[in-house]
């Protein structure tokens, strides 16, 4: 582990379980994370979004894939909200 047993982020030397600590409560900080890939399919995504990182296409993948759950999640709203018939919205426009 980089940086174990030196003086990072802090003076005084630390054990494993407070650098764990440190790392991973400290808001910038993110959790690395060893991932098997598909190397094509990557290198495609990266060429059509013209990212220049690999980090950079996965984590626009990752957050499209999150807008697209959420609005599959709206669209199952569709139809099972109940409208009164009567409201007449155009009538709360009206200057009275």
């Amino acid at each position: 582990m980089a940086g174990f047993g030196r003086n990072t982020h802090r003076e005084a030397r630390c054990t494993y379980t407070e650098y764990c600590v440190i790392i991973y409560t400290r808001k910038e900080a993110r959790m690395p994370s060893n991932l098997a890939i598909d190397d094509e399919l990557l290198g495609l995504a990266q060429h059509i979004s013209g990212l220049k990182t690999k980090k950079e296409t996965v984590n626009l993948a990752l957050q499209e894939f999150v807008r697209r759950r959420k609005q599959e999640e709206i669209i199952g709203l569709f139809g099972t909200i109940e409208y009164d018939a009567t409201y007449d919205y155009k009538d709360l426009r009206k200057d009275k």
